[in-house]
This record gives structure tokens, C-alpha cells and sequence, in this order.
């Protein structure tokens, strides 16, 4: 419909301009959620050395000064390459595409701060985050650029991930402030309109269906509807695809998917005489194994794609029986068992919450690789630890079976503990302290996405001695499948309800 009504203006533009009125075009060229996956796995396409080619394709056909290449996010983390490099790998790629801008996602912290800084450095172009603060990232990012193509002045915004506080633990607590994305628009809307651009752009680490901020359900429609003078929002995070659609009064939004699979076109076409609005249709180009990889990428990132590839091949150890997944009505699995045993035995707590997704695939078998164990664990989440009294431990667990079925829910390990009919948690474990250690994801402790309030705010309270032991949960579990092979794991029912 939006396309619609603005062909009609332009067609009735062509009859009442004077002769010679021309409508200048742009392209945007977006990816999103690549996730260093620099190749695809064998059963699917795409991947960013195929899609190199066909950006490059896109830009040489787009003709000269029409063409702004956009990476929304999610860049450097979710790959074997991804974690060797710690985001060196997508910050050479973002570099050789000549990338104009990139917004950064909640994943492209996951490495840490320094390591964030480091790949800023490497990709030097434009780096676009109106919603973080801090000093540091002052002097590395920007709130918005103006850019001028084919005669059209864009404004664009970058927004990162609104709720990357509420994901990230110790990474960057400390260091970074974020700040919903309609109070950075109010804030620097009135400088984006005093320089007069064309079109103004939003590029978000942010999904269409997500809230602005966790304890707001309007997200980037409310964003449409309270800023129309936005033309084009460019999403990302959730990793859907949307090739086009109106939101709000006038704006239009698309999104490109994820693990280069697909590349948006954007198509802008304004007359900047009339300044009527904007012309826009979008569109996903899908990335195929008909497409060669960039050779240039494939050369400069040769180092990587070896190493990635010897560590996938890996086989680290195995198991003489099944190791399965939890089951989405279960409350834990030979795999959450495993994954807890190897956080207990590196850290030397007694105590862990932790869970494994449900329904992840039909598990292992046999030899376990180093390929499997990534994607079985696929982000970089720290093991943090809490002392806990026991009234506070009821109340995460409390929490956590309340989050049973909303798909993010964190199982216990170590100690038994019963479900009353009430839902209150009878937990009979006797404390030889006052409080007992225990061992959790920094996601968890981050509040999950805003899931865990209650176990976010037990890491503000210094009584808790809440402890970051940089231990990445994935090494835990390759260390202990490495030292413990032929693994036969058996569930122990830590948790059940009461009968």
C-alpha cells in the first residue's frame, strides 16, 4: 500500500512538474545476523563468502555513488572462525566489502569490551549506536551520519540492540548505559531535521514483533507511529525475513534474515524538487551455491577458514550411551546433566543452574566433535557465580520453573528441590553455611532478555559476592567431555514436582 500510494504521487508528479523533473534513485544494501558465518553448513546456502559476490554484483550494477552497504548487527559472534578470531575475521570481511555502516548487535559484545573495540578499529568505517553511551564508545561510534548519493541527501540512524543490558553480564555493566531507542530519537530527531536530508533511515539490531524495550510491548511499530517522518526501517535480531511491508502512517520496513542466507535491496527513488515522499520497494536477493565465493574475501580470510575447519573436525571425545536433549515438558536431560557436571567440575562449585534449549536436534552419539559442541552451544556465555542463601535460592528456582515454558528456562543441578501444587519450592537441601556458591550463564545473570528479574537483581547486591570467572561454558563442557571419555550419562531428577 505504501508503495502504492507513493507511485500514484510520482506518476501524478510526472504530469504537474515542469519538463525535465527527474526522480533520482539510491540503493541500501543490508545484511544482518551473519554471525561470522563465513561458510554455510553442507545442507543449506549462503554464507558471507558467497554473499560477498553478490554485493559486490549488486553494487557494480547500481551503477557508481548510488549505493550504501548496511550491516545491522550480530556480526562478529556464532561461529567457529567467529570465536577463534574473536570477531577478527567479521571485522576483515566488514573491512574488504567496504561496509558504509555498521549498527552493532547484542552479540558483537559477547567477546567483551576490548575485543568489541579491537574489531571497531579494523572495520574504520562508520559505526552507528544512538541508544549506547559511554565515553569510550563516544569516540567510536556516532548517533547518525548524513550521507549524499546521486544528488539525495540520507539521514541514518543506528540503533543497537535496546535490551543488550539485559543479555550481556560483566561484559559491559560496568561500562556501557543503554537507553531506549524513542529517547534517543527525541533526543537527536531535532538535529537530523535541522540539516534537511531527503529520507531518513533506521537501521535497528531490533526485530518488528519486539518490544522497544522489555517492559514495553510497542516496539518498532510505536517507533513508525511516533516518528513518520522516518521513510525506511531496516530490522534485524530475530532473524526473520521480510522482504517489505508498510508500518505506521509512512513508514516502510524489510529485514534481511540471517547467516547471509539473503541480501535486502532497497530501493529509495525521491524528486528533489518537489520532495514529495519517497519512493520505496524492497526486495530479497537469495544467496545460492550457484553463487562463487569472492575470491579476495576467500584469500584474506584464509587463515581463519583453516583453523575454523581443523576445529570443526576435532573430535574431542565420546559417549557409550545416548546424550539427549531436554524435551520441551521435561525439566532436565542427559545433555542439561552433562552441561551442568562440566560447570560443577571446572569450577568447583556444588550448586549450578543452568539449561541447554529443549529440543535441540536428536543429541549424541558415539564421537562427539568440536563442530557439535559449537553448535550445541553456539554463544559465548561466561560462567558467573552467587553466594545464595537458601530463601534466595527457592526464589530463582521459583522463577526459572515459572519461565518452564516460555523456552528459556535454566534447570538445577546439585541440590534436589520439589514443585508444590502452589508452585512454592520445597527445597530440603541442608546448607553447611549460611550460603552456598552457584554456578549460572552470564546470560542468565544478565536477566535473560528481562526473563529473570529476580536473578538480576541478586547480582546487584555485593552480599551475593556475585564473581565473573571468564570461563566460557562451551571450554568447561570440551574439557570435561575431554577428560571424562567414554561419557554414559544418567539423569538425576534435581527437580520434580511433588506427588
Amino acid at each position: 500500500m505504501h508503495f502504492l500510494k507513493t507511485s500514484l504521487a510520482l506518476l501524478w508528479l510526472a504530469f504537474s512538474l515542469p519538463a525535465g523533473a527527474e526522480t533520482h534513485k539510491l540503493v541500501l544494501l543490508c545484511t544482518t545476523d551473519i554471525h561470522c558465518e563465513l561458510r554455510s553448513a553442507p545442507d543449506k546456502e549462503g554464507g558471507w563468502m558467497r554473499l560477498a559476490t553478490l554485493i559486490e554484483k549488486e553494487r557494480m550494477d547500481s551503477g557508481p555513488g548510488k549505493t550504501l552497504l548496511i550491516d545491522c548487527g550480530d556480526t562478529l559472534q556464532g561461529s567457529i572462525a567467529g570465536s577463534l578470531s574473536q570477531g577478527e575475521a567479521a571485522a576483515l570481511m566488514l573491512k574488504q566489502l567496504d561496509y558504509d555502516a555498521w549498527i552493532p548487535g547484542n552479540h558483537d559484545f559477547e567477546f567483551g569490551f576490548e575485543a568489541f573495540l579491537k574489531c571497531r578499529k579494523i572495520f574504520g568505517a562508520d559505526c552507528l549506536a544512538a541508544n549506547l553511551k559511554t565515553p569510550t564508545l563516544a569516540a567510536v561510534t556516532k548517533p547518525w551520519k548524513s550521507y549524499e548519493l546521486n544528488g539525495l541527501k540520507l539521514a541514518l540512524i543506528g540503533m543497537s540492540s535496546p535490551h543488550m543490558d539485559a543479555w550481556q553480564w560483566a561484559a559491559l555493566a560496568e561500562k556501557t548505559e543503554v537507553s531506549d531507542m524513542r529517547v534517543a530519537l527525541k533526543k537527536i530527531m531535532p538535529e537530523i531535521l535541522a540539516a534537511h536530508p531527503d529520507i531518513i533511515v533506521l537501521a535497528a539490531h531490533e526485530g518488528l514483533f519486539m518490544p522497544a524495550r522489555l517492559d514495553d510491548g510497542a516496539g518498532l511499530g510505536k517507533i513508525a507511529s511516533e516518528f513518520p517522518q522516518i521513510s525506511l526501517i531496516i530490522g534485524a535480531h530475530t532473524h526473520a525475513l521480510e522482504p517489505g511491508r508498510q508500518i505506521g502512517p509512512a513508514s516502510w520496513y524489510a529485514q534481511a534474515g540471517c547467516h547471509g542466507e539473503y541480501l535486502l535491496r532497497v530501493e529509495i527513488g525521491l524528486d528533489p524538487v518537489s520532495r514529495q515522499a519517497p519512493e520505496i520497494s524492497s526486495r530479497l536477493l537469495p544467496v545460492t551455491n550457484a553463487i562463487p565465493e569472492d575470491a579476495k574475501c576467500r584469500k584474506l580470510l584464509g587463515k581463519w577458514l583453516t583453523e575454523a575447519a581443523k576445529q570443526e573436525s576435532c573430535i574431542v571425545g565420546k559417549c557409550s550411551s545416548p546424550i539427549r536433549p531436554r524435551r520441551p515438558k521435561d525439566y532436565q536431560s542427559e545433555l542439561d546433566e552433562l552441561v551442568c557436571r562440566a560447570i560443577a567440575w571446572r569450577t568447583g562449585v556444588q550448586v549450578v543452574v543452568y539449561g541447554t534449549p529443549a529440543g535441540q536436534g536428536p543429541g549424541w552419539n558415539g564421537e562427539i566433535s568440536s563442530l557439535q559442541i559449537f553448535q550445541t552451544l553456539p554463544y559465548d556465555n561466561y560462567i558467573g557465580t552467587l553466594s545464595l542463601s537458601k530463601e534466595q535460592l527457592q526464589n530463582v528456582i521459583a522463577e526459572q520453573v515459572a519461565a518452564h515454558d516460555k523456552g528459556s528456562f535454566q534447570t538445577l543441578w546439585g541440590a534436589k528441590a520439589e514443585i508444590a501444587a502452589d508452585a512454592q519450592i520445597n527445597l530440603p537441601f541442608e546448607f553447611k553455611d549460611e550460603r552456598i556458591k552457584v554456578a549460572f550463564s552470564s546470560h542468565a545473570l544478565a536477566g535473560g532478555g528481562g526473563r529473570f528479574p529476580i536473578l538480576e537483581a541478586l547480582t546487584k547486591n555485593p552480599e551475593n559476592r556475585p564473581e565473573d570467572t571468564r570461563i566460557l561454558v562451551r571450554e568447561a563442557l570440551r574439557d570435561y567431555i575431554s577428560a571424562k571419555s567414554p561419557l554414559s550419562i544418567k539423569v538425576t531428577e534435581w527437580l520434580s514436582r511433588m506427588k
